[in-house]
Order: C-alpha cells, then structure tokens, then sequence
C-alpha cells in the first residue's frame, strides 16, 4: 500500500464517520424518515461530490510531498543524511557522547557489566570481549583499566549504507593497566598509550538514537 492509499483511506474513514454520526436523528425523526445514511447521501451528494474530490487533491498534495522529501533523504550521503532523519544530530554533541561511551566502556569491563556491554557494543565486538573476560576467569584473574589521559575524539568519516550510518571516532589516550591474580591479589601493572579507530552504528530511520560500538581499530 502507496503512501497515497493510506492517506486517502484515513480522510475517507474520517469523512465517512463525522458526515453520518455528526447529526444523529431523534426518536421523531426515526419514525418519520427512512434510514440517516441514505436520506443524508441524496441531500448532501453535490456536496459530498466536492468535498471528496478535495479530500483526494489533498490527499495527493501529501503524498507528493512525502514521495519527494524520501527522494531527497535517499540521495543524501555521510552526514548529512544523518542530519537529515535525525534534526537533533550535531558533530559536537555526538562527539561528547562519544568520549563518554570511552570511559563507559571500561567503566564496564573493570565491573564485570556485561548486560552494559551488551547494549553498548554491537554482537561482534561484544563476543569478542566475552572471550576475553573468559580468558581472565580461566586463569583466576582479573583486569582493571584506569584511563590517566584521554584526548577529545576526532570524527574521522561517515558513511551511510541504506538505512545505516556509520561514523569513525579516533580516540587518544593514555591508559593504566593492572592484572590481578584473585588467588593472591598480587599486581602487574603496565601503562600502554593507545591510539584507536572506533566505528559507532545505528540505523538512522530508528527512533531508537543509540549508538553502537562496531568495529575497533588499532592505530598504534
């Protein structure tokens, strides 16, 4: 079904249900007329005749306008189209989001949050980093992550196939990393400085406006 025919059956049903209920006959009226929706069809039908062609003009005006606005969406590309489908989407804002979710995501891991990890990483990503929680269980450890330094990200790209968008974050950071062994609480710790490509995703027609995590790039 066109956007069209949806438009032209609800003013139809809209039509059809205030012109018949509008002015509902009395008990004196019943005994005297024959039924309401033939007597009012013959009276009103020079008029019925006009306001439905101008229910269909309207109708068409609307779908036009909906037909050409999809046109304009679909050939949109990068951010813009974002934009287009999302009016409240700004760079400076995603990229605030974007430097929380950093420290969220170890916020997480050093919790052990993995229904918070979920929501936040796409199924790839979030399977890869089950494994690794898994591997440090194995071996009786635990890993905690304290972020010491961290830059404002850089959006790097975006890129739109069909309904999704995908942008490219670069983050700098210094980090802080201690292994625990939960038989001894005995600690290594390492500062590693990382320098990464994360690609956030989301399906732009959704009215959910989360984004998730999908890929992970080493930089250096």
């Amino acid at each position: 079904m066109t956007v069209l025919d949806l438009i032209v059956l609800g003013v139809l049903v809209y039509f059809i249900v205030t012109r018949f209920t509008s002015n509902p006959l009395t008990k004196k009226d019943q005994k005297t007329k024959k039924s309401p929706i033939e007597i009012k069809v013959i009276k009103g039908s020079s008029q019925s005749k006009d306001q439905i062609e101008q229910i269909f003009e309207k109708a068409r005006e609307m779908s036009e306008k909906a037909e050409a606005e999809k046109t304009r969406r679909d050939g949109l590309d990068g951010l813009e189209k974002v934009k287009a489908f999302d009016e409240e989407f700004t760079e400076k804002k995603f990229l605030a989001g974007a430097k929380k979710a950093y420290s969220w995501f170890y916020d997480c891991l050093n919790k052990d949050k993995e229904s918070d990890l979920e929501s936040l990483l796409a199924p790839r990503i979030y399977s890869q980093v089950v494994d690794h929680l898994d591997v440090l269980d194995e071996n009786n450890q635990k890993e905690v992550v304290e972020i010491t330094q961290l830059a404002d990200p850089v959006l790097l790209e975006c890129k739109t196939v069909a309904k999704s968008a995908f942008i490219d974050v670069k983050y700098k950071a210094e980090l802080l990393i201690k292994t625990i062994n939960n038989e001894t609480n005995e600690e290594e710790t390492r500062k590693e400085s990382k320098e990464v490509i994360w690609t956030w995703a989301r399906n732009i027609i959704s009215t959910d406006p989360n984004w998730q995590l999908d890929e992970i790039k080493n930089v250096s």
